[in-house]
């Protein structure tokens, strides 16, 4: 997806150039960088020109799922039309463990979001046998 060109706003270009950087796959692999500790998973992803409303997190289990989505419209009155743009991006992975749902981090700013992924105990619980 290339960039349209335009001299209405400068904006709108900046936008659509770092919405098709994001549309590519190599892109958003390079991007993402998932640490471990001995308690938690922490994840980094470079997402920038992405407001914090556009971003959502879904965990289950193992599995963790990005997605930005945003709904984009510019107007221009001199010619009384209006333009809009759309795109859904996500990224899923898998984690070797569960993940703690209940103490799950995230922290976005400067276009990087971090998050905390604790791992679920997994600690054996004796079974009494009567």
């Amino acid at each position: 997806m290339k960039a349209k060109e335009s001299t209405k706003t400068s904006q709108r270009v900046l936008v659509s150039n770092s919405t098709s950087k994001l549309l590519d796959p190599d892109y958003v692999r390079e991007r993402l960088e998932i640490n471990e500790s001995r308690d938690a998973f922490h994840v980094c992803v470079s997402i920038p020109g992405i407001k914090k409303e556009d971003i959502r997190i879904e965990a289950k289990g193992h599995i963790v799922k990005i997605c930005l989505h945003s709904d984009m419209v510019s107007a221009d009155p001199a010619n009384l039309s209006q333009e809009s743009d759309s795109y859904c991006i996500s990224r899923r992975f898998s984690l070797p463990v569960h993940v703690d749902l209940a103490h799950v981090r995230v922290h976005y700013d400067r276009d990087v979001l971090n998050l905390t992924l604790p791992k679920l105990s997994g600690r054996n619980m004796p079974i009494d046998v009567s």
